[in-house]
């Protein structure tokens, strides 16, 4: 569980099927969980006369509340798996066909984003996880203001990535230049695609196989 928790890469669990005691430890400590419709999840140590550590008691109120980490504790019993939903102790709930599909989509569209972006939310949340007294503010600030917009800069093969702020103010002549020369070339393009049409369209005749406005 100590790895799960630090661990700077997005966690999911893929739940299918019976989800109880270290099971469901496993689950509360990664970031996301989906789980098919016949799962069922619960914590049966009242039932077994087990004690319960304390750090995954307070995981899990901080995942579903006081009132159901109570329910799940004190009943022991097991829960469906709209039941979970309902106690937000799962994201989604899909059928079980469904299920490799929805994990995969949902790892498709994480891995489109900037991964710098995502690092520092999870810092954050690593942060913000741990009891108040242990966490380092400090760092979830430099995590949230570490990550700008950037652009990549090539030269002789290698890739180097600036600041776009610090960028355009180094290179703000050379920007309007290259801009203006694009205009001037997009213009002048573009007068030339028209001169092209003009020749065409008084050039043709109904005979040929062209376009009647080429």
């Amino acid at each position: 569980m100590t790895l799960l928790n630090v661990i700077t890469k997005p966690t999911i669990a893929r739940v299918n099927g019976y989800c109880i005691g270290g099971g469901l430890a496993i689950a509360i400590g990664c970031d996301i969980r989906i789980c098919s419709e016949k799962s069922t999840f619960g914590v049966p140590a009242a039932k077994l006369g087990i004690g319960y550590k304390a750090k995954g008691i307070m995981e899990l109120e901080r995942l579903v509340g006081p009132a159901f980490t109570a329910e799940i504790f004190y009943t022991g019993r097991q829960f469906s798996s709209e039941e979970a939903k309902v106690m937000r102790l799962v994201n989604h709930v899909v059928s079980e066909d469904k299920l490799d599909e929805a994990v995969a989509d949902l790892l498709g569209r994480i891995a489109q984003n900037a991964p710098l972006s995502i690092r520092a939310v999870k810092e954050s949340l690593i942060e913000t996880g741990k009891p108040r007294i242990k966490r380092d503010f400090q760092l979830i600030t430099l995590q949230s203001n570490s990550v700008k917009p950037v652009v990549i800069i090539r030269k002789g093969g290698r890739r180097s990535w600036k600041n776009v702020a610090q960028y355009l103010q180094e290179h703000k002549t050379d920007i309007f230049i290259n801009a203006l020369a694009g205009i001037q070339s997009a213009a002048f393009s573009l007068v030339r695609v028209s001169a092209v049409s003009l020749s065409r369209l008084t050039t043709s005749s109904p005979s040929q196989n062209s376009h009647p406005w080429f």
